[in-house]
């Protein structure tokens, strides 16, 4: 393992991978392995290695799947957080891993109707400025190190999301907790971009099924129910060219999302 830090222990959390707990008993007998024998989504992944940590840990570190890691990126991720008593989380640099010059993302915007972006402004800024702390809305799930204490204060990720704006969400959540989102941009964790399986259809459902998930929870009432108006208008226009370019399985995934969450309404604004 490449990470230099004093004292931390690895748990990984599996989905469906065939001969992984002989594997890592041979080569990395040292790593908490949890598997599974189905696909439970990086969201409550993410949840059930934070429940099978330490109980002494102090800071909850995420990575993908596809990424790798600089040896520095957990100190630099921790000091950041150890910096303020008021940040709750830290987002490390993310590089593309087929061209680890090339910033792939350090954390997110979004605008009133949830949909999600990298924020470019960062992004630009630091061609200039590497090494300082900037504050974002939210981190990316591929790299961050979450406080325990917050994390556990606003339950961690939602497991009803399976994939796709889970981090958004927690961030969300952190930041009306009260605490700040910054970047630690001397960490540095490499991803391969598109890693994650993304069929046109699935992508489509989850990415809007759970943005309108995220508004309905963290708006305050009045705004929640605006911007979620705006949000399922926004998805009839898409959905309207899906079917006019052919894309019927398309469509469907987005009317299926605003189904969901009709379904599922009580259970969201239990969330809140």
């Amino acid at each position: 393992m490449k990470t230099r830090y004093p004292c931390f222990e690895v748990v990984v959390v599996d989905c469906l991978t065939r001969g992984i707990s002989e594997w890592a008993a041979e080569k990395f007998p040292a790593i908490k392995l949890i598997h599974f024998n189905s696909d439970i989504g990086p969201a409550a992944s993410h949840n059930m290695g934070a429940a099978h940590a330490e109980d002494d840990t102090a800071v909850f570190a995420f990575l993908d799947n596809d990424t790798t890691v600089d040896p520095e990126w957990l100190t630099s991720l921790v000091r950041t957080l150890q910096s303020d008593t008021r940040i709750g989380a830290a987002q490390a640099t993310i590089r593309r891993m087929d061209n680890p010059e090339r910033l792939w993302a350090l954390g997110e915007t979004i605008d009133h109707t949830c949909n999600a972006t990298i924020d470019e402004n960062i992004l630009r800024t630091l061609r200039n400025r590497m090494g300082r702390k900037h504050e974002i809305f939210n981190a990316i799930a591929a790299g961050i190190a979450v406080k325990r204490d917050v994390f556990q204060g606003v339950r961690g990720f939602d497991d009803a999301y399976f994939i796709f704006h889970d981090d958004v969400d927690l961030g969300w959540r952190i930041r009306l907790a009260g605490f700040r989102i910054v970047t630690a941009s001397d960490s540095v964790v490499n991803h391969r971009a598109g890693g994650t399986p993304k069929a046109e259809s699935r992508a489509v459902y989850f990415g809007r099924r759970n943005a309108i998930r995220t508004l309905l929870k963290n708006y305050d009432r009045c705004n929640a129910f605006l911007c979620v108006i705006s949000r399922l208008l926004q998805d009839l226009g898409i959905l309207l060219g899906y079917l006019v370019s052919a894309q019927p399985r398309v469509a469907l995934a987005i009317a299926k999302a605003a189904c969901w969450n009709l379904w599922h309404f009580s259970d969201t604004w239990r969330e809140r």
